[in-house]
């Protein structure tokens, strides 16, 4: 018998569909519309890229382009304080993920790929739901400083609410975190560019799409000074529905909210060169051992040829599209 497909939500700070904005996070849903093996509940957002407002606008609009049934739901549009925020209404997108997670006890997985608010603020609403999650998969974070040629790069995801960030990254349910240093082996090079206009020419994958992926390439190699760009949020969702191509260790979390704040998940003395493990063992390892232990894939088995069967991923799901 087949196994059921994974009950996930979306949490994200899209921002395809505004020129020359980043893409990664719609990228990452469409990379997932191709996968028998997830059942997608949701999206909700959050800040990051841009604000609440227009990333939900925009994730609406990618959401109908795709002749998508899956609803979107606005969440915070400013870091969380310390525990519940008093006084103010609960967001639709954290009923939403505390409604899902009742859903799925044990086995509902959040791709967290910006700020870490919503999850947060479904904890203090509903007690219990980061415990009650299957799993956590996360993109952000430093293991050491991080420049292009032009200029550093601070870290945005974790950093946009460092106790956000602590309570989730802490949490009792298994968290995968996809560090910067990781992603630097899934560039989008000439090669996969020039690929992605021969599949928008062949009707493998939509026009629209290639020439937001051309845009946010020049954007982003003029801004950092290298040609191509990362495919941050994609991590995560391969990942989760491929962890073969993954091998990492396990990392206690040491580390609170004022390293957060600057992106650093380690302390310069932590070694993170130890023994590298299957991505999947390690999930089994971390829900053994409990709260304060995170999964952290250090290295893409098959960097070679990541970044071009993402593009295959993502012609895959629209060719499944057609077909249905």
């Amino acid at each position: 018998m087949d196994r059921e497909p994974i009950p996930i939500v979306i949490d994200c700070d899209n921002t395809m569909g505004r020129p020359g904005a980043e893409i990664d996070d719609g990228l990452a849903i469409i990379y997932l519309l191709g996968r028998p093996e997830v059942n997608l509940l949701g999206i909700t957002t959050t800040f990051g890229n841009g604000p609440t407002a227009e990333v939900t606008r925009l994730t609406r609009e990618l959401v109908e382009r795709l002749g998508l049934p899956i609803p979107v739901y606005e969440g915070a549009t400013s870091p969380t304080a310390s525990g519940p925020r008093a006084g103010e209404p609960v967001s639709p997108a954290v009923r939403f993920l505390a409604e899902s997670s009742n859903r799925f006890p044990g086995r509902l997985v959040v791709v967290a790929l910006g700020a870490l608010t919503n999850l947060a603020d479904a904890e203090a609403y509903a007690p219990g739901f980061l415990a009650g999650l299957g799993s956590v998969w996360c993109m952000g974070g430093y293991l050491r400083p991080l420049r292009f040629l032009f200029r550093p790069v601070h870290e945005l995801n974790l950093s946009s609410d460092p106790i956000a960030a602590r309570e989730v990254l802490a949490a009792a349910c298994p968290v995968v975190l996809m560090s910067a240093q990781v992603c630097l082996a899934a560039r989008f090079g000439v090669r996969h560019l020039l690929a992605s206009a021969r599949a928008a020419r062949r009707g493998r994958i939509p026009a629209w799409l290639h020439v937001y992926v051309a845009q946010w390439f020049w954007t982003f190699s003029r801004w950092a000074g290298i040609v191509g760009f990362y495919l941050w949020d994609l991590l995560p969702v391969v990942g989760l529905v491929e962890p073969s191509r993954f091998a990492g260790r396990l990392l206690t979390l040491d580390v609170g909210p004022a390293e957060l704040a600057d992106g650093w998940v380690v302390r310069p003395e932590t070694d993170v060169r130890g023994r590298e493990e299957p991505l999947a063992g390690l999930l089994a390892s971390a829900a053994a051992r409990g709260r304060g232990v995170i999964v952290l894939p250090t290295r893409i088995r098959t960097a070679h040829r990541f970044s071009a069967d993402v593009l295959r991923g993502w012609e895959a799901a629209f060719q499944d599209r057609n077909r249905s």
